[in-house]
Parts: structure tokens; sequence; C-alpha cells
């Protein structure tokens, strides 16, 4: 089974995010092989000090 997540906290990774689960999907055709899962992750951005501090986007891929 491999299950996958995706995160995109702000607007401007949408498109990065996008391109990476293209990227995926193509190799995945190619290896034959799908994702029978996925998880919506948490809020990874925040409110401090008038500013919005935000996590990195990822893509997270497990083997179980």
């Amino acid at each position: 089974m491999i299950c996958l997540t995706l995160q995109a906290e702000l607007d401007s990774e949408g498109a990065y995010m996008y391109n990476a689960a293209v990227a995926l999907r193509d190799t995945m055709i190619e290896l034959e092989v799908a994702i029978d899962s996925g998880k919506d992750s948490l809020s990874m951005a925040a409110q401090a000090g008038g500013e919005t501090v935000k996590a990195h986007g990822n893509l997270v891929l497990s083997r179980m």
C-alpha cells in the first residue's frame, strides 16, 4: 500500500504541488502502481507577530 499526503498552505504553493502530483501520476502510470489512500493535513500555517509563519509544502509517500 502507498499512502499519499499533499499539502500546499498558501496559494503560491499550489502550482508546485500540482506539478509534483502530475509528475507522480506519470511515474506511477509508467510503473503500473496505484495510490490507494490519502490524507488531508491540518493547517500548517499560523499568524505570529502580524506575519504568516508556515511550514514548507510537502509530499509524503510511505509504503505500508
